[in-house]
């Protein structure tokens, strides 16, 4: 079993909407549309996300991160 931490800060967009993303963590995803400027806050402000979860067959834990809406 693993813990994974993500750090997130914005440090190129000022308001919030202007970026958008989902994150999958084994095939499942994890984060849908997150904008980090609005959930940190505002923009250059850190803020973590924190997951279960085990690695695969081949010992693998597999991040993807795609774009979202904007």
């Amino acid at each position: 079993a693993y813990t994974v931490r993500l750090h997130f800060a914005e440090i190129v967009y000022q308001v919030p909407g202007q970026r958008k993303f989902n994150v999958d963590l084994n095939g499942a995803r994890v984060l849908t549309e997150l904008d980090i400027a609005d959930a940190a806050g505002g923009p250059n402000t850190a803020f973590v996300r924190q997951f279960a979860t085990r690695a695969d067959g081949f010992g693998r834990v597999v991040l993807a991160f795609t774009a979202g809406s904007v």
